[in-house]
Order: C-alpha cells, then structure tokens, then sequence
C-alpha cells in the first residue's frame, strides 16, 4: 500500500493505482478507504476498460463494512465490466446470502461454476489469507449457497 499511495502522489487520479489501493485496503479491512479509493478511480476513469477492477475493490470494500446490498451491487457492476472474472461474483454471492436473497446468490453462485468450475469453497478462503474476521463468515456464507467445499 505505501508504494501506490507513493505513486499516487505522482498521479493522483491513476484509475489502475487507485483500483489496486482500493482491493488492498478491502483486504486489509480498511472499508471506508476502500471505498473512497474505488469511487475516486471509477471517477477518474469511467470508461477504462480496468473499471471491473474498482468494482472489484468496491464489492470487498461494502462487504467488509457490512452493506451487503451496495456488495452485491457493485459486484454485478463488475460482472457487466469482465464477466470472465469470477473474483468479484464469489464475492457479490456471498454477499447476497448475508442479506438473505438466498435465490439471487444461487444463480450468481451458478455463474462462478460456469466461469470456473474447479472452485471451492476452501480453496477460496486459503487463497485469501489475513484476515479471518473477513474470510471465514464469507466461506460460511458461499457454503451456505451449496457451493462445493
């Protein structure tokens, strides 16, 4: 992170620094720097191509300050941006269970197979390591869906 806020201070506006700041701060818990980082790159470069990748910091962001709906939200944004990208649609999955739309996280859940039908639940989890206070009630909840283990 102290190497894109360097070189942010080069580029203030650079989409693709502000977009990787903003899925590290996700990662890290850090929702509302998260989200200010995604939302300043999304306004920096509306029609990037890269703009999945500020969905993609936005869906993590909402998820880990608890607004499951904005999650999910942004989560279908990413998927109309790159809907080759299973990251974000696991995520925006797992969120839509945490708000109950059990329906809607199923056929996203669905999806994520079609794109990558090796997933599990575990390898998921692992692959993202550091923070069990976000990882472990986000495999609960892709469990819950009937996703494989």
């Amino acid at each position: 992170m102290e190497v894109i806020d360097r070189g942010l201070t080069l580029a203030a506006s650079s989409a693709l620094g502000l977009s990787f700041g903003s899925v590290i701060l996700g990662h890290a818990g850090e929702a509302d720097r998260a989200i200010d980082y995604a939302e300043r790159a999304l306004h920096s470069g509306p029609l990037d191509f890269m703009t999945y990748l500020s969905y993609s910091g936005l869906v993590l962001a909402h998820y880990v300050g608890g607004n499951f709906t904005e999650s999910a939200t942004a989560g279908s944004r990413a998927a109309q941006a790159n809907p080759r990208f299973s990251y974000p649609q696991v995520v925006q999955a797992a969120a839509l269970m945490q708000a109950s739309r059990t329906g809607e996280a199923q056929a996203v859940a669905r999806r994520v197979l079609e794109i990558e039908p090796s997933f599990t639940v575990n390898e998921f989890v692992r692959a993202h390591t550091g923070r069990a206070e976000i990882w472990d009630p986000m495999g609960d909840a892709l469990r819950r869906i009937g996703l494989p283990l």
